[in-house]
C-alpha cells in the first residue's frame, strides 16, 4: 500500500522546504519500538510520514472516523531570528496552536532551527533566545513539545547531533499519536462488533471501518496485524453465512448479496481493487464479489509477507467455501457460472504465484499448486460436459448448449486496463477460458495442457499416489477421444494405486474401465485376464461379474489357441494334502485338494491338473506329510501394472520352507529359506507413468508328470476334490502348479507352498555265473545263468529283458540276440534265464564287465558284474649271440582246463628281416595251469638300419571244454635289437709276475668294438660294477673313446681272494654331455670324496637296450695264486669262499 501516515507542516516554508528532502530520507532508516496498549507484545517498526502543508480545513473533527486519510501530527518550523519571530512567526503559531487546541489535537511539534547559533549567543542575553520564548508562550506544561535545531545542512557535529534528536523525538510523538488515535478507534470498532447482533447494525459498515484498521497496519509496515483483520472479517461473514443457512434472519444480507449475475473471477494484479471496494460500500456488490475482493486484499498481504505457499493453501479453501456459501444461500446462478468462476480464480492465483518462489516450504509451495492445477481442470472438464465439448466424434454441441457458452463468457467481466496480458505473454485466465470454451479442439488441448501441469507437479515433488489418481481421468478421457491404446496404461497404474491404499470398491471399479478399454484394443489375453480380477470382485455388482464369467465361457468356446490365464483370485488352492508321503512304485498316490471359487456361480472345468516334477531328496527337508495352506485373498499380491509402488505392501506372514541336505540322521547343512525373497525385497521402483507395463508373463508347466481329473464342477466357495494317478516312476517329487482348463482358458496358479511324496521300490537281486565252473574263461563260449529276484516289480510272461553290455562281449541267448523272453514267472517271483558269453583273449590276466538288465517295467536297469580270466599270458624275451639274435615267445597256461597248441607263425612287417623257426612246428602241446611252453626264432636281418621290429605271433588252441579250434594272437614290439658293441675284460700280471696273484695289482683290459660296419668317431662309458673278489684302483668308471670301430682302456685292480675267480664285471653306458665323471680315490686314501654339487655319475647313467652289447667274456675266470703258503688262505672253489688250511 502506498498510502502513509499524514503530518502537516506550518510556519517557515523556506526553511522546511530545504529540509524536507533529508527529513523523508532519514526518517524510516531507523526502527523504533512501539509498546501498545492492553498488553499487547511491543512491535519494532520503521516510522514514515507523507508530509503535507497545514490547512485548518483538512484537521480532524471528533467525529471523524478515519485512519488513513486523517493528518496524525502536526508540526511547525520557525526561524531562530528573534525579529522574525516578534513580527510574523508568533502571531502565526499563536493562531496554528490556536486551531488545534480547538480541535482538540494535542499531537503537535514545534521545531526552531537555527542557521547561526554561535552569533545568536553573542547577542541575545540569556533567556531571551527564540527557542526560550517559544517554550514560554506555549510550551508551559509541555517543554518535549519544542526542539531547537542547527541547520544539518551544514556538516557540523552539532548539526547532526541536533538533527538526530530531531528524529527521534518525531518517532516517539508519531507513535504516541498513532497509539492514541488506534486504541480509541479498536474501541469504538469493539464496541460495534459487539452490537452485531442488534437491529439495524450492518456488516458493510463494520468491514470497511474494520479494513480501515488494516490500512493503518499496512501503512506501518505490519502486515501481520493488517492480516489478522482480514481473517476476522473472513470468519465474522462466514459465521453470518451459516447463521442464515441455519434459518436465522440475517437483515444486511440482502438481495445484491443473493444475487450473482457476474462470475467474473478474482485479480491479483491491484493490490486494492478500489472499483470493487466501491460497490461494497455501496452495498452494491454480490457474494462472490465480496469474496473475491476480501480474498484478493488476503492474497496481497500474504505476498508482502512472504507467503506465496499460504496464498496457494488459501486458495482451495476460497475456492470451496464461496461455492459451498452459494449453494447453501441458494442464490441463482446459470448452470456453469460457478465452475466458470472457479475455473478463472484458480489459474489466477497460479499465474500469480508463478513470480515467487518460497524458499522456506517449497515441497508445500509445489503441493498447493499442483492441487490446484488439478482443481481447474476438474472445472474445466465439468463445463466441457455441460457446454457439448466432449471429444466424441459422434457427439457435437446442440443450440442450447451454444447460447450456454455466450451466457457463460458473457458473465465473465470484461478486460480492465492493463489487464490484458501477463509476463510471458500468457493470456489471461478468462480470455483462456474463453478460447477452451470455443471449439472442441481447444478444449481438449487446454484440457491435456492442464491435466499434464497437475500430474508433472504431483510428480515433481514425489506425490506419485496424487499423480496417479489423475491418471484415471487421463484414461478416460484417452478412451472418449478414441486413443484406448494411450489409456490402457494410466488405467492398469490407477488400478493398483487404489489397490494399494486398500480402496477394494475404487480399485474394482476402475478394473471394469480397464476391461472395457481392453476389449477395445481387441486384446483378447488382457481382456480375459483382467475378466478372471472381475468376476472374482466380491465388491461388484453380481450382474456384472455374471457378465464376465458369460465373456469367459464365450471366449473359451470361440478361442482357437490356449489362453494362459493367473487362476489366482478367481480359483485358489487352500490346502493340499497326499494320503501318502510314500508309496511303491507302480501304485496309486492320491492329492486332496481344498479348491476355493470366488466366481458367483458354478464353474465347469473340463480338467484339472497338478503338475510336479522329480527333484533330488537334499532338496526336501522332510517327507512327513505335509498339509499346505495359502492365503485366499491372494490377489493383493497380484502384479496389476508396473508402476512405481505407493507404499510397499508389509506381508503379515514370511512364507519359509526348511532345507536339509544329506540325510535326517546326518545332515550335511540345513537351515531355512524364503522362496519369495526377490518379491519381499525387491527395489521400489522410481519410475514414474510412463514406465511402459509389461504384462505379467502365465508360464505353463511341463505337464509330463501330473495328476488329473476330469469334469469337475467347483461351486461358489470352498470345494472338496480328490486326484489319484498311478506312478510309474522312482523317486522325491515335489508340487509345481495347479491348472484349470476350461474350453482353450488355462487358469493356472503356482503352488507357493510346495509339497512332495516319494515313490520307491526294492532293487531286485541280478546275479550272472557260469553253469559248469567256478569262473568265465576268455577264449570260449561260457554258458552261464541270469537270476532276479522280482520283488515287487509286477512283470508278467511275454515280457522282453534286454542284456545291455559293451560292443567287445558277446551275447549270445538261445534266438540268436540281445533280449531274453519271460516264459515263466516261479512262486517265489524270481526269474533265472541261460545264454552264453565269449570274449577274445587279451593280454590281461583278467578283465571285469558291467552287464545292465534293461526293461521297461524297471525304473532303472538291473546292474550285475562278470569276470573273465585270461586261460593263457604270452611273453617274448631277445637273447644274443655275438651278432646272431633270437626271439622267445613263451606262452603259460593260467586255467584248469586243457588247452592244445599247434601251428605256431611269427612274422613282421618288415622285408628285411627272417623268421627262421627253431623249434618244431608241426608238434602239439598241451598246456596246463602253470605249465609253460616257449617257441623259439632266429632273426635274421639284412640291413642295419633296422632299429625297431613289430612282431605278430599266432597260434592255434584247442579247449577241452569245447573242441573248437580258435587262435590265439600276440603281439609285440623289439625296439633296437641290433649288436652295436662287443666287449672283451682281460686280466694279466704285471711286471716279471707271470700269474696273477692276491693282494698285487694286475693289469685289467677293456676292449670294445663297433659291431657295424661304417666305423665312426664314438664315445660310450663304462663302469667297473662293485665286486666281492676284486679292489679297483683309481677311477672305477671313465669315458672310453672308440676311433676306427675299437677302443681299449687297462685299469689296476687287485684281487682280494685267491682262486678261480670271474673277471670284474663291466658295464657299458651310452654317453651324455652332461655327465660329470666321479673319480674314485685311491685304496690307501682313507678320506671320503667330497659330495658334488651336481647329479651323481650313477644318476645320471643311460643303459643301452637289452642285446645291443654283447659281453664275451661274461663267463670266463682267472687263476689268482696266494702271496703266502704258510698260513691260513681264503681260496675261492666253485665260486664259494672257502678258508683252506696249507
Amino acid at each position: 500500500m502506498e498510502a502513509k501516515p499524514i503530518v502537516t507542516c506550518h510556519g517557515d516554508q523556506t526553511i522546511f522546504s530545504s529540509l524536507h528532502p533529508t527529513l523523508v530520507q532519514t526518517l524510516p532508516k531507523e526502527t523504533t519500538e512501539w509498546r501498545r496498549s492492553y498488553g499487547r507484545p511491543p512491535k519494532t517498526v520503521h516510522i514514515e510520514a507523507s508530509f503535507v502543508p497545514y490547512d485548518e480545513d483538512i484537521l480532524p473533527k471528533e467525529t471523524d472516523k478515519t485512519l488513513v486519510s486523517r493528518p496524525y501530527f502536526h508540526v511547525f518550523w520557525a526561524d531562530a531570528d528573534l525579529e522574525t519571530y516578534k513580527q510574523t512567526a508568533k502571531e502565526e503559531l499563536t493562531e496554528w496552536h490556536t486551531a488545534l487546541k480547538n480541535n482538540n489535537i494535542p499531537d503537535w511539534l514545534i521545531v526552531v532551527v537555527s542557521n547561526d547559533d554561535s552569533k545568536a549567543k553573542t547577542k541575545l542575553l540569556p533567556r531571551s533566545s527564540v527557542i526560550d520564548k517559544v517554550k514560554n508562550d506555549f510550551c508551559g506544561k509541555q517543554p518535549d513539545r519544542c526542539i531547537s535545531i542547527t541547520d544539518p545542512l551544514k556538516q557540523e557535529q552539532k548539526g547532526q547531533e541536533s538533527w538526530t534528536a530531531l528524529l527521534q523525538r518525531l518517532r516517539n510523538l508519531l507513535l504516541q499519536a498513532y497509539n492514541r488515535h488506534l486504541s480509541k478507534y479498536e474501541e469504538n470498532m469493539r464496541l460495534m462488533r459487539e452490537r452485531r447482533n442488534e437491529p439495524g447494525w450492518g456488516f458493510i459498515q463494520f468491514f470497511l471501518i474494520q479494513e480501515e484498521l488494516a490500512f493503518m497496519f499496512e501503512m506501518l509496515g505490519l502486515y501481520d496485524d493488517a492480516m489478522i483483520q482480514y481473517d476476522e472479517l473472513d470468519a465474522l461473514f462466514s459465521q453470518f453465512v451459516i447463521t442464515k443457512v441455519s434459518g436465522t434472519a440475517v437483515p444486511w444480507l440482502t438481495n445484491n448479496f443473493l444475487e450473482c449475475k457476474s462470475w467474473a473471477g478474482i485479480s491479483l494484479q491491484k493490490a486494492i481493487n478500489r472499483d470493487r471496494r466501491d460497490q461494497i460500500k455501496d452495498n452494491k456488490a454480490s457474494l462472490i464479489e465480496f469474496r473475491n475482493y476480501l480474498f484478493s486484499r488476503q492474497c496481497a498481504l500474504l505476498f508482502l509477507l512472504g507467503k506465496p505457499s499460504e496464498v496457494s493453501r488459501r486458495a482451495m479453501e476460497f475456492l470451496y467455501n464461496t461455492v459451498l456459501e452459494v449453494i447453501k444461500l441458494k442464490i441463482s446462478v446459470i448452470p456453469g457460472a460457478l465452475d466458470c468462476w472457479s475455473f478463472v480464480s484458480a489459474l489466477e492465483v497460479l499465474q500469480t504465484c508463478e513470480k515467487y518462489e518460497d524458499l522456506y516450504n517449497p515441497e508445500l509451495f509445489y503441493l498447493y499448486r499442483a492441487t490446484l492445477w488439478d482443481h481447474a481442470r476438474k472445472k474445466l472438464y465439468s463445463l466441457g460436459e455441460l457446454c457439448g465439448l466432449m471429444p466424441e466424434d459422434d457427439v457435437q454441441p446442440r443450440s442450447e448448449q451454444l447460447t450456454m457458452v455466450l451466457d457463460l463468457t458473457s458473465g465473465m467481466g470484461i478486460a480492465e486496463e492493463n489487464d490484458a496480458v501477463i509476463e510471458g505473454n500468457q493470456p489471461r485466465p478468462r480470455d483462456k477460458l474463453r478460447e477452451a470454451l470455443s471449439s472442441k479442439d481447444s478444449f481438449q488441448k487446454i484440457y491435456l495442457e492442464l491435466l499434464e501441469q497437475a500430474m508433472g507437479t504431483f510428480k515433481h515433488i514425489g506425490r506419485y499416489r496424487c499423480a496417479r489418481l489423475i491418471t484415471k481421468d487421463l484414461a478416460l478421457f484417452y478412451i472418449r477421444m478414441g486413443h484406448p491404446e494411450k489409456a490402457e496404461n494410466y488405467l492398469s497404474e490407477a488400478v493398483k494405486s487404489y489397490h494399494q491404499e486398500g480402496w477394494s470398491q475404487l480399485s474394482e471399479g476402475t478394473r471394469l474401465d480397464l476391461a472395457r478399454c481392453q476389449d477395445k484394443l481387441k486384446n483378447k489375453h488382457k481382456f480375459l485376464q483382467t475378466a478372471v480380477y472381475i468376476v472374482s470382485s466380491l465388491t461388484l455388482p453380481e450382474a456384472d461379474r455374471r457378465q464376465y464369467l458369460e465373456r469367459l465361457y464365450e471366449e473359451a468356446k470361440n478361442n482357437t489357441e490356449a489362453s494362459p490365464l493367473k487362476a489366482s483370485p478367481l480359483i485358489t488352492v487352500e490346502e493340499m494334502a497326499f494320503s501318502k508321503p510314500e508309496v511303491y512304485i507302480n501304485h496309486v498316490v492320491e492329492v486332496e485338494l481344498k479348491i476355493k471359487n470366488k466366481a458367483p456361480c458354478d464353474i465347469s472345468c473340463d480338467q484339472i491338473c497338478l503338475s510336479f516334477s522329480q527333484v533330488k531328496s537334499s532338496q526336501i527337508g522332510n517327507n512327513k506329510p505335509v498339509v499346505s495352506r495359502q492365503a485366499s485373498d491372494t490377489s493383493l499380491t497380484e502384479n496389476v501394472a508396473n508402476c512405481r509402488p505407493i507404499s510397499k505392501p508389509t506381508a503379515n506372514m514370511i512364507p519359509l520352507q526348511e532345507n536339509i541336505e544329506g540325510s535326517l540322521k546326518s545332515p550335511v547343512l540345513c537351515g531355512v529359506s524364503c522362496f519369495q525373497s526377490k518379491e519381499l525385497l525387491r527395489r521400489v521402483d522410481s519410475a514414474g507413468s510412463k514406465t511402459v507395463t509389461k504384462q505379467p508373463v502365465v508360464k505353463k508347466d511341463d505337464y509330463a508328470l501330473c495328476i488329473s481329473g476330469q469334469d469337475i464342477i467347483l461351486k461358489p466357495g470352498e470345494n472338496v476334490i480328490v486326484l489319484s494317478k498311478k506312478i510309474d516312476k522312482v523317486g522325491v517329487f515335489r508340487t509345481n502348479q495347479f491348472w484349470v482348463q476350461i474350453g482353450n482358458i488355462e487358469l493356472i496358479k503356482t503352488i507357493d507352498v510346495q509339497t512332495s511324496f516319494t515313490s520307491s521300490y526294492h532293487q531286485p537281486h541280478c546275479q550272472i555265473s557260469p553253469t559248469c565252473r567256478d569262473k568265465l574263461i576268455m577264449g570260449i563260449e561260457n554258458e552261464v545263468e541270469l537270476s532276479i529276484e522280482n520283488s515287487n516289480l509286477n512283470l508278467e510272461t511275454g515280457q522282453q529283458l534286454e542284456i545291455v553290455t559293451s560292443s567287445d562281449l558277446q551275447v549270445k541267448t538261445s534266438d540268436e540276440s540281445r533280449f531274453l523272453t519271460i516264459d515263466e514267472i516261479t512262486k517265489d517271483k524270481s526269474l533265472k534265464f541261460n545264454f552264453t558269453l565269449y570274449h577274445d583273449i587279451i593280454e590281461s590276466e583278467s578283465i571285469d564287465f558291467m552287464i545292465k538288465i534293461a526293461c521297461d517295467r524297471f525304473p532303472q536297469p538291473l546292474l550285475t558284474g562278470v569276470t573273465f580270466v585270461s586261460p593263457l599270458l604270452a611273453s617274448h624275451k631277445v637273447h644274443t649271440a655275438n651278432k646272431r639274435k633270437y626271439l622267445q615267445i613263451a606262452l603259460e597256461g593260467h586255467s584248469e582246463s586243457n588247452f592244445t597248441l599247434q601251428d605256431p607263425t611269427a612274422s613282421t612287417t618288415n622285408k628285411d628281416v627272417e623268421f627262421i623257426c627253431l623249434s618244431k612246428l608241426d608238434q602239439k602241446w598241451n598246456v596246463y595251469k602253470s605249465q609253460r611252453v616257449s617257441y623259439l626264432w632266429e632273426l635274421k636281418c639284412n640291413t642295419e638300419s633296422v632299429m625297431s621290429l613289430p612282431v605278430f605271433f599266432h597260434v592255434n588252441y584247442i579247449c577241452s571244454l569245447e573242441q573248437k579250434q580258435r587262435k590265439f594272437s600276440y603281439t609285440c614290439q623289439v625296439d633296437n635289437f641290433r649288436t652295436q658293441y662287443h666287449v672283451r675284460v682281460t686280466v694279466t700280471p704285471q711286471g716279471e709276475n707271470k700269474q696273477c696273484q692276491m693282494s698285487v695289482l694286475s693289469c685289467m683290459k677293456i676292449e670294445v668294438t663297433s659291431m657295424y660296419s661304417n666305423y665312426t668317431e664314438d664315445r660310450v662309458l663304462y663302469r667297473v660294477d662293485d665286486d666281492s673278489f676284486w679292489a679297483v684302483s683309481g677311477k672305477s668308471a671313465g669315458l672310453l673313446n672308440i676311433a676306427n670301430g675299437h677302443g681299449s682302456i687297462e685299469i689296476d685292480v687287485m684281487a682280494i681272494t685267491a682262486g678261480h675267480l670271474p673277471l670284474p664285471r663291466v658295464t657299458l653306458y651310452q654317453y651324455k654331455e652332461n655327465i660329470e665323471i666321479v673319480k674314485q680315490e685311491s685304496l690307501d686314501s682313507e678320506t671320503p670324496p667330497s659330495p658334488s654339487p651336481q647329479k651323481t655319475f650313477q644318476e645320471n647313467l643311460l643303459p643301452f637296450q637289452q642285446g645291443q652289447v654283447y659281453y664275451a667274456s661274461i663267463a670266463k675266470q682267472v687263476h689268482v695264486y696266494p702271496n703266502s703258503i704258510n698260513s691260513h688262505m681264503e681260496a675261492v672253489i666253485d665260486n664259494k669262499l672257502t678258508d683252506v688250511k696249507i
